[in-house]
């Protein structure tokens, strides 16, 4: 698993680097990338990404809850569980370190 914090939405460029990062360091590729329809997923770059890697893209159905139920379920419980019971540093770094701790946890 990999996660990372921008200070700004990510574009298509940043979203493929930091999921190749997240690849290279779990020496593995999933078969599948379950994301939204964010022009960052769905544009040509992304596209021929996910083809040079083996992996087929799974877009959620356009406004409907529960489209992306797992990845809504992770981002609820991270919300939940872990930026809610903590004082979220404004501090890029900081807030980075308190992720990888609930990562951990």
């Amino acid at each position: 698993m990999g996660f990372a914090v921008f200070q700004h939405e990510p574009d298509s460029r940043e979203v493929r680097s930091f999921l190749g990062r997240a690849m290279h360091q779990a020496r593995a590729t999933p078969k599948y990338l379950i994301c939204d329809q964010g022009k960052q997923f769905w544009c040509q770059g992304f596209k021929h990404w996910c083809q040079r890697k083996g992996i087929r893209p799974r877009f959620g159905a356009v406004g409907q809850h529960g489209g992306i139920a797992v990845v809504e379920h992770f981002v609820q419980t991270v919300k939940v569980e872990c930026t809610r019971r903590l004082v979220v540093s404004l501090r890029v770094k900081a807030f980075r370190q308190q992720l990888l701790w609930f990562a951990a946890w």
